[in-house]
């Protein structure tokens, strides 16, 4: 079942995400468009402690990944840049924070719906 954290949260998605009980407790409801949404981070450019208190989201290019060859389109850092606007991020690390309780939390609810599916 190959298919990305994005598009399986998006099987989930109501009209009150009632499916998503773990990002719910973290999340306002006005808050779920930029959640359910895969964010991006720029993996490559955090090469130390250092970067993480950087007062900016890095530059577009800074989020290119070798790994996949691939450079962020443009919609995807707006997005970044609307996430870290909306939840008032002040350095990379707490975007950093933001971002990765937000993939956990939306794995979890993935994960919890196949389990009740397959019950």
């Amino acid at each position: 079942m190959a298919s990305s954290l994005e598009h399986m949260a998006d099987n989930l998605t109501s009209a009150n995400f009632d499916k998503f009980r773990e990002v719910t407790k973290l999340f306002a409801p006005s808050e779920m468009s930029l959640i359910i949404r895969k964010g991006v981070y720029p993996y490559e450019y955090t090469d130390s402690w250092d970067k993480l208190q950087v007062p900016s989201l890095p530059n577009k290019f800074q989020f290119y990944s070798a790994l996949t060859e691939i450079h962020l389109y443009d919609e995807d850092y707006d997005h970044a840049i609307r996430v870290w606007n909306h939840f008032d991020c002040t350095i990379l690390g707490a975007y950093s924070d933001l971002y990765l309780k937000a993939d956990v939390f939306l794995s979890a609810d993935v994960y919890e719906s196949f389990r009740e599916i397959n019950a």
